[in-house]
């Protein structure tokens, strides 16, 4: 029998990363294209995604939960970016410059469902790969695809489940 072996490479993990926005205490409408985002934060970092600096990973699938949520479900788009980018306010038109769509690794449509008193999705299937840049992080941000009235502190929360590979 013949063994080989590769230096530095090691076997997939796979992990879960959480980031929740949340909302301001307002239940101001949004309009199709504008920005989700949290009160003092304008766009989320997915922290640790890869499993370390400048290494690459896969979206396997992705959970939403809005806890308090609306009457009519969010639609929307979540944006993941391998560098930070400008920020843009919550209920802002979502406005992206040419330089910072050049960092785009990809974008997950969802759907939300309501239930008694939340929202939820999971969207499967996404298979998205990515590498970091100067880092382990990946950055976020989220564009409503609806005519949307959030619940006042309304919070969304993104649950990623990556393959992490080196």
């Amino acid at each position: 029998m013949i063994k080989t072996s590769v230096v530095g490479w090691r076997a997939p993990r796979f992990v879960t990363r959480s980031l929740s926005i949340i909302r301001p205490a307002d239940t101001t409408a949004y309009a199709v294209d504008d920005v989700l985002s949290a009160v003092a934060v304008e766009f989320g970092i997915l922290t640790d995604a890869a499993g370390a600096a400048d290494l690459s990973g896969v979206i396997t699938d992705m959970v939403v939960i809005s806890t308090n949520g609306p009457a009519t479900p969010l639609q929307g788009e979540l944006w993941l970016f391998d560098s930070p980018v400008t920020a843009v306010a919550d209920n802002a038109a979502f406005a992206l410059s040419d330089a910072h769509a050049l960092f785009l690794v990809g974008i997950v449509p969802f759907t939300m469902v309501s239930q008694a008193s939340n929202s939820v999705v999971h969207v499967v299937a996404i298979d998205m790969a990515f590498t970091t840049v100067a880092g382990r992080d990946l950055y976020t941000l989220v564009k409503v695809k609806n005519a949307y009235t959030p619940a006042s502190l309304e919070t969304v929360t993104f649950r990623l489940k990556i393959r992490q590979e080196g």
